[in-house]
């Protein structure tokens, strides 16, 4: 059964089928609109806020940009 109910978050959260406010919704994750719930992680950069799944799925790039990194060329 938790299984069960892992999927369904995951289709909610790729689908955006969440995106609307619902009851015990604190905070909408700003990457995905899906709503973030009382006492579950997620993540606050410079009030831009991301849900679990959302900085799970993140490439190592694009955690990079996020915090100002990026990449360089090499030259001689």
């Amino acid at each position: 059964m938790e299984q069960i109910l892992s999927d369904i978050d995951i289709i909610l959260h790729r689908t955006g089928a969440n995106i609307e406010k619902r009851p015990g919704v604190v905070m909408i994750c700003h990457q995905c609109g899906v709503g973030i719930f009382e006492e579950e992680q997620y993540l606050d950069f410079d009030g831009e806020i991301l849900c679990r799944d959302c900085v799970d799925e993140m490439s190592a790039k694009e955690v990079f940009n996020l915090f100002g990194y990026h990449f360089s060329r090499a030259s001689i």
